[in-house]
């Protein structure tokens, strides 16, 4: 829960159905998905949010055990902001997540280092 830990209000579906009645009471600016669910894929769950008024502007991130160009173009192509590979590196993604917030406009992620000190961009992980 590294997001958590970052002073996110973090939700948690392991379907996409229940991500979709969780998006029914809840806008967030991130949204973290594997693309492999059971019933309804994560790519399917990216077209909903990238099609509801009330979703589309949130940040999407895919994750998955899925790798390779061919599942990081399929992620980019659905909508997604970025494509994570697992193992998931966690100074890798919380880089990621901050940037692309960033980028959209949607906020700040402050991450830190375990040893408190920054590397060369000034971004450290706790």
């Amino acid at each position: 829960m590294l997001l958590a830990a970052a002073g996110c209000d973090v939700r948690v579906a392991h379907t996409a159905e229940e991500a979709l009645d969780v998006l029914g009471a809840f806008r967030p600016r991130l949204i973290i998905l594997d693309l492999v669910l059971p019933r309804m894929s994560g790519l399917l769950l990216v077209r909903h949010v990238k099609a509801s008024t009330l979703t589309r502007e949130a940040v999407v991130i895919a994750v998955s055990a899925v790798s390779g160009a061919d599942a990081e173009r399929v992620a980019l192509g659905s909508g997604c902001a970025a494509y994570v590979a697992k193992p998931i590196d966690p100074l890798t993604f919380t880089r990621t997540v901050a940037r692309h917030l960033a980028d959209a406009g949607r906020g700040r992620l402050d991450i830190h280092r375990e040893s408190h000190e920054p590397d060369a961009d000034g971004a450290t992980l706790r």
